[in-house]
């Protein structure tokens, strides 16, 4: 698990703060949907949002990939296609580089890692670093914690108050929905946090807020709201109609697996800076 993420941020009382959370940008994939991928992140910058990317911001299949690749769906077509797939996500991401807090990992990038020794994700950030000038730019790697704290004054240290997000990428050959659901409820109950989020299975799904009680650093019994949020994709949402007998086969995971018609976009988190709490507010 990656190192927390920490970061204090200076507020006022009953100011908002905005956290765009997503997954599964697929760059590289036939059939991205890139005006929508714009549109999301173009309306995060007008929000000012903080925006957080659990893994598979890239698609990394490749000619090595024999369970996965299919020429007819390698829109790169070249032996180069680990960097020009960094080249993709870079070109895009650079225009919303200060606005990023976190880029993580999925199974797509730990793929390419566990078997082409290169982590994509850490190249994409150091470019981003380099180039874009995101200098506030973390490495989230599979799964972890990011903790926001708010406070008065121009440090915002005084009258702090703490937001935990737990992210992890999640897993599961043609994971489901319903599956996703489960794994990720079962992270709600063995890891404490305000807010938890999961990619992979290319459906947003918000579960219902799980209250738990405790005791502050002062001896107080309080509850406090959490939510768990499945983020959607940006790639293979629609069926790909086209005529067999003209092209042949195309294979294509989602048809094999009947998951074709897939969720896109991510999540919006709301965030309101309280005197004695954070309180939060989701929409996807």
């Amino acid at each position: 698990m990656n190192i927390p993420i920490l970061k204090t941020i200076s507020t006022k009382t009953n100011e908002e703060h905005n956290i765009f959370i997503c997954s599964d940008l697929h760059f590289g994939c036939d059939g991205q949907n890139i005006s929508k991928l714009k549109s999301d992140f173009d309306k995060a910058v007008k929000q000012n949002a903080m925006i957080i990317i659990v893994g598979d911001w890239g698609e990394f299949i490749i000619p090595q990939d024999k369970k996965r690749y299919t020429s007819s769906r390698d829109i790169l077509k070249n032996d180069n296609q680990l960097l020009d797939t960094v080249e993709l996500a870079y070109s895009f991401l650079k225009d919303y580089a200060n606005n990023i807090l976190m880029i993580g990992t999925g199974n797509h990038e730990a793929t390419i890692s566990k078997f082409h020794s290169f982590d994509p994700t850490q190249s994409l950030i150091f470019r981003l670093r380099r180039e874009a000038g995101a200098k506030e730019l973390y490495h989230g790697q599979y799964s972890g914690f990011i903790r926001l704290s708010f406070g008065r004054g121009k440090d915002g240290n005084s009258n702090k108050q703490k937001y935990d997000i737990f992210y992890t990428h999640g897993q599961g050959g043609g994971a489901t929905p319903n599956g996703s659901v489960t794994m990720l409820k079962a992270h709600m109950y063995n890891k404490q946090a305000d807010f938890y989020t999961m990619g992979h299975s290319h459906a947003p799904v918000v579960i219902p807020s799980e209250t738990m009680m405790h005791l502050n650093s002062a001896g107080n019994i309080k509850v406090k709201k959490r939510v768990g949020v499945l983020t959607g994709c940006y790639s293979g949402v629609n069926p790909d109609i086209y005529d067999a007998m003209v092209s042949g086969y195309r294979p294509e995971y989602g048809e094999e697996k009947m998951r074709n018609l897939q969720g896109e976009g991510g999540a919006m988190l709301t965030l309101t800076y309280l005197d004695d709490r954070i309180d939060s507010k989701v929409t996807v």
